[in-house]
């Protein structure tokens, strides 16, 4: 899957079970890609382009934009979903090293 930010030349390619990390020094510029990302989620701009095999997708149906983490909504599906399929995989991964 890859994330194409267009305003800053910026591209990332995701891969399962690695971790991308993006350090933004300049607060202005912080505050710009969190909000642009957060536009796009609400449907009103597409300056980020998320692709997988070529194939554009909607960012707001298969992203979520966690600001602050305290506030986070538990009962979202995908989130629940998403947490279940970890944890099932990590008790799997413990049951084959006993």
């Amino acid at each position: 899957m890859k994330l194409v930010y267009s305003d800053l030349n910026l591209k990332f390619e995701f891969r399962e079970n690695e971790c991308q990390v993006l350090v933004v020094e300049n607060p202005k510029t912080f505050s710009e890609i969190v909000w642009d990302f957060h536009r796009q989620m609400l449907g009103e701009e597409d300056k980020l382009v998320l692709s997988e095999n070529d194939k554009v997708l909607l960012l707001e149906k298969n992203c979520d934009l966690i600001i602050n983490p305290y506030d986070l909504e538990i009962n979202n599906r995908r989130v629940l979903g998403k947490l279940y399929q970890e944890m099932k995989t990590s008790v799997y991964k413990g049951l084959q090293t006993i």
